[in-house]
């Protein structure tokens, strides 16, 4: 309070109403020159089947009511399939290996609503999509709890052997 009656203090009176009040120039104020802001490089995405994304663990992860050993057994019956997926093309390229981090649901009654590649270091976008189409076909038990569950799975293709 004792700070604003001392600003007001300070402060010259209003000019009475109907009295022009003439203003002093303002002074001039050097302005330094603005930089140039620095360029800024724009990395287009990489290409289906591209090294990139998430990291590629050696082990799923779960979030939601389901084990591990629940998610083995559901893709069990469909490991013929993926192996199908990856040996098809390893006929066309003999050198072909990598691994594949495919991300899905699991809905409450065990079905899969959807299925993506997360990350890849296999680059063949035809093995990748077999794989994430098997996924999507796969029926799992259904949930113990919850509505949803969310797994990132990793297929490894050895250049020598299936896994």
């Amino acid at each position: 309070m004792v700070l604003l009656l001392a600003f007001l203090g300070c402060s010259d009176p209003p000019p009475p109403s109907g009295v022009a009040v003439e203003s002093a120039p303002a002074a001039a104020v050097p302005v330094a020159p603005v930089a140039e802001p620095p360029s800024i490089s724009v990395e287009p995405l990489p290409a289906a089947g591209s090294i990139g994304g998430e990291p590629i663990l050696p082990r799923p992860i779960v979030l939601g009511a389901i084990s591990v050993a629940e998610i083995d057994a559901g893709l069990a019956p469909r490991r013929a399939a993926i192996e199908a997926c990856y040996a098809a093309r390893r006929k066309v390229d003999p050198g072909l290996s990598g691994k594949v981090l495919v991300k899905f649901s699991i809905a409450h009654d065990g079905h899969v609503p959807d299925a993506s590649v997360a990350s890849t270091s296999l680059r063949d976008p035809e093995t990748e999509a077999c794989v994430t189409a098997c996924v999507r076909e796969t029926r799992f038990a259904p949930l113990t709890d919850g509505e949803v569950a969310m797994v990132r799975y990793p297929f490894t293709f050895p250049a020598t052997s299936s896994r």
